[in-house]
């Protein structure tokens, strides 16, 4: 907020006391309007003061006709809600001071991605020069996990504190204030996510091209997968490119993450082009399962630039086809992952031993028509 805001702020909340002192004159009502580019408490701005939301500013008892006076006088007055009250004080006064503190030790820049979950900054840390990605989880929106006797944090720090791959995003640290858990992470100084990469690069890959790309991925599923965890979204918006290390992927957004269970798992909260077949069939599925459906399916996206299906119910119904210029291999290969009876897809250990995935593989290339029905599809 620019020094004249602040004036005008000022001055504006000042005429407000001044007319409130005055309501039992007047019967109209107040009115407080925004002033142009003045800031709002969901716009995170780099400053030290309190954007507290709007069901927490009146803190105060107010002398407000609202037509039964002398109820509200006797509510504000109880003991309880005066307690209430001191602990809505503390509670901004506790959260100004982490915002401040948090501030003082990371600079905020320019957004980099908004999703379901939250928005995302770049940002730097002033001690080291060291870039970050600083991401804000609104409270009502995180999913909490129970970290301890009486603490809970998302899901996004539950899990990536666990995690330590070259191939996974390096969780940094996290806080919480303005309603919202500040989550930061590793950034790259050059990086992009494999999305917008493909978008702006021609939007398919060679084999040669997605083979170590793929091979990546899977080594960070396994890392998580021996951790005991699920990470329940992969796709390319959610891997990110690091030209400076070159081209390493790192797996990003652990917001979905879940441990792995032995129960059918009867929800879905991923993306619905990688939700498998068996979820529309039998209403559940086994999360590992799922994982290696997900691989088929991220796979196939890098090599024909668009998901084999859109939901579900067309995993169930349709079969998937790639074009005929690719290896005998990779036709075996993406055919282990997509295989519609769950109990016929391979294990990850068993992806990663496939010859197709080899470094030194010389792929064969394939005489077969245009398109080729991958067989179990």
């Amino acid at each position: 907020m620019s020094q004249v805001q602040k004036t005008t702020l000022k001055r504006r909340l000042s005429e407000l006391q001044e007319q409130r002192s005055h309501e039992h004159e007047s019967p109209e009502k107040v009115v407080v309007k925004s002033q142009p580019g003045q800031s709002k408490c969901e716009a995170f701005p780099a400053t030290n003061t309190c954007t507290r939301p709007q069901a927490e500013k009146n803190i105060q008892p107010q002398n407000v006709n609202t037509g039964n006076e002398e109820t509200q006088q006797n509510k504000v007055a109880t003991p309880e809600n005066d307690i209430k009250q001191r602990r809505i004080i503390r509670a901004c006064r506790a959260s100004e001071s982490r915002k401040r503190m948090f501030f003082r030790r990371f600079s905020q820049e320019d957004i980099i991605g908004e999703g379901a979950f939250g928005k995302v900054y770049a940002g730097i840390r002033k001690k080291d020069g060291l870039p970050v990605a600083i991401k804000y989880i609104p409270l009502k929106k995180a999913k909490l996990i129970q970290d301890g006797p009486i603490r809970r944090v998302p899901a996004e720090v539950y899990f990536q504190r666990q995690v330590n791959h070259p191939n996974t995003i390096k969780f940094l640290e996290h806080h919480y204030f303005d309603h919202h858990f500040v989550v930061i992470t590793e950034r790259p100084n050059k990086c992009v996510d494999l999305f917008d990469f493909l978008n702006a690069f021609g939007e398919v890959l060679s084999e040669d091209e997605a083979r170590p790309i793929f091979r990546e991925v899977l080594e960070a599923v396994m890392h998580l997968d021996e951790r005991g965890i699920l990470h329940n979204d992969i796709k390319s918006e959610n891997i990110l490119m690091d030209i400076t290390d070159g081209g390493r992927v790192k797996l990003i957004d652990f917001g979905l993450a879940t441990h792995v269970s032995e129960e059918p798992i009867k929800s879905f909260s991923g993306t619905p082009h990688f939700c498998p077949p068996e979820f529309h069939t039998d209403g559940q599925y086994d999360g590992r399962k799922a994982t290696i459906w997900s691989l088929g399916c991220f796979l196939y996206d890098l090599l024909m630039g668009a998901t084999p299906f859109n939901n579900a119910e067309q995993a169930a119904t349709k079969s998937a086809r790639l074009s005929q210029h690719f290896s005998e291999d990779l036709f075996e290969f993406i055919g282990m992952m997509l295989r519609r009876d769950p109990a016929d897809r391979v294990s990850l250990q068993q992806l990663m031993q496939h010859q197709w995935l080899q470094p030194a593989y010389e792929p064969q290339q394939s005489t077969l028509r245009t398109y080729r029905l991958l067989e179990g599809c």
